[in-house]
């Protein structure tokens, strides 16, 4: 039996669970699994009426690339798509990148997706020949979030150009909300 380490977290884990109680501790109590069982987090509702479970992935920018690197494998995504209501993309952004008033600090973007929507969006990828998905977040100057270094045919075909989209799930703590 896999057991987690809990005298070193992932620091994206901790500082997710830390966000996510900030933003509904009134509604939320906070669990870390001892088992690794591919939930990372169990969010629970006072009262023990609903749950939410997340699988947790963290990246920093990386400015050569102009993008996150985030991977997952498919073994994983197959045995977490019945258990793990959301993967969530903590990426660390340079505050210099960000805009930001204090330029030697990172911002902290999340990419909260339901895992059945990212499940879907993987179709229009391939996996590496180690059975790993990897995903690579740019964030535009327009506030957009693009998927990219997918082939530049796949990216263009317009049927699934969609799937690299993926700006509405930038912070997006209401579809948390709205599955409580």
């Amino acid at each position: 039996m896999a057991i987690k380490n809990f005298w070193a977290f992932n620091p994206g884990e901790t500082i997710f669970a830390d966000k996510l109680y900030q933003k509904f501790k009134s509604q939320l109590d906070l669990y870390f699994p001892i088992k690794d069982t591919g939930i990372d987090l169990l969010a629970m509702t006072k009262g023990f009426k609903n749950y939410v479970s997340f699988q947790i992935k963290e990246s920093r920018y990386f400015e050569d690339f102009g993008s996150t690197w985030h991977q997952e494998t498919k073994k994983n995504f197959d045995k977490n798509k019945n258990r793990v209501n959301f993967y969530v993309f903590v990426t660390y952004l340079p505050g210099y990148l960000a805009n930001t008033k204090k330029k030697n600090k990172f911002v902290i973007h999340f990419v909260i997706i339901p895992t059945e929507e990212l499940l879907r969006r993987i179709e229009c990828k391939k996996a590496n020949k180690n059975g790993t998905y990897d995903f690579y977040f740019r964030f535009e100057d327009n506030g957009k979030l693009h998927e990219v270094r997918e082939k530049k045919s796949v990216r263009e075909d317009k049927d699934k150009c969609w799937a690299f989209d993926y700006s509405k799930y930038l912070n997006a703590w209401d579809l948390i909300d709205k599955k409580l």
